[in-house]
C-alpha cells in the first residue's frame, strides 16, 4: 500500500513538472509571476543650483490696515549725542523760563501790594485830616496828592504785572514746545526723522 501511494506522488510530481516545461516552451518570454512584483527600474540624475529662469506677474493692491510708525532702531553714537544735548539745553531753557516768569510774577506781586497797602495809609491820613469836609486846606491838599500819586503808581503796577503775566507764559509755552521737539527728534533718531538719524515715520490707511 504505502509503495503504490509512494509512486502515485511521484508521478504528480513528474505530470505538474512536465506540465510547467510545456507552458514555458511554448511562451518563452512571459514573465514569470513574481516579475509583476518587481520594483521598476530606477536611475540617479545630478540636481543643479540655477537662478531664476522665468516668473509671473499678477495685478494686485498693497494697502495698510491702519497707521504705523517704523523707527529705525539704530542711531549712530554722533547723532545720538547732539540729540541729548539738545535735550538736556531745551530742558534748562524751560527750567530758566519757568524761573525768570515765577520771579516776575513774585516781584510784581510784592510790588502791587505795596501800593495798596501805601494807598490804604494815604486815604486813611486823608480821612483823619478831615479831608471830606474841609478839602481845601493845604494839609488836605497834600494828601489828597499822595492819594492820587498812590492810584496811578498802582495802576502801572498792575499793568506791567499783567504784562509781566503774559510774557512769562508765552516763554514758558515756548520753551516747553522747544523741549518737546528736541525730545521727540531724540526719540527718532536724533534728527526729526531726516534720513541721515534713521527715525522713519510712516502713516497710512487701509486700502
Amino acid at each position: 500500500m504505502h509503495s503504490l501511494r509512494t509512486l502515485g506522488a511521484l508521478c504528480a510530481v513528474v505530470a505538474v513538472t512536465l506540465a510547467g516545461a510545456a507552458a514555458l516552451a511554448g511562451n518563452p518570454f512571459r514573465p514569470s509571476p513574481r516579475a509583476a512584483d518587481d520594483p521598476p527600474a530606477t536611475s540617479l540624475a545630478a540636481v543643479e543650483r540655477r537662478a531664476l529662469s522665468s516668473q509671473t506677474s499678477v495685478t494686485g493692491t498693497l494697502g495698510y490696515a491702519g497707521s504705523y510708525t517704523v523707527s529705525n532702531q539704530y542711531t549712530p553714537a554722533a547723532v545720538a549725542a547732539k540729540a541729548q544735548h539738545a535735550v538736556d539745553a531745551a530742558r534748562t531753557a524751560y527750567g530758566d523760563a519757568v524761573a525768570q516768569a515765577d520771579y516776575a510774577i513774585h516781584v510784581d506781586a510784592s510790588r502791587v501790594a505795596a501800593d495798596q497797602s501805601q494807598l490804604g495809609q494815604d486815604q486813611a491820613r486823608l480821612a483823619a485830616d478831615g479831608c471830606a469836609s474841609h478839602p481845601a486846606t493845604p494839609q488836605c491838599s497834600q494828601d489828597q496828592q499822595a492819594v492820587t500819586g498812590d492810584q496811578a503808581r498802582l495802576g502801572q503796577d498792575q499793568v506791567t504785572q499783567k504784562n509781566d503775566q503774559l510774557h512769562g507764559q508765552a516763554s514758558v509755552d515756548a520753551a516747553r514746545a522747544a523741549l518737546v521737539q528736541a525730545q521727540d527728534n531724540q526719540a527718532t533718531g536724533g534728527s526729526g526723522g531726516g534720513a541721515s538719524g534713521g527715525g522713519v515715520r510712516i502713516s497710512g490707511t487701509s486700502a
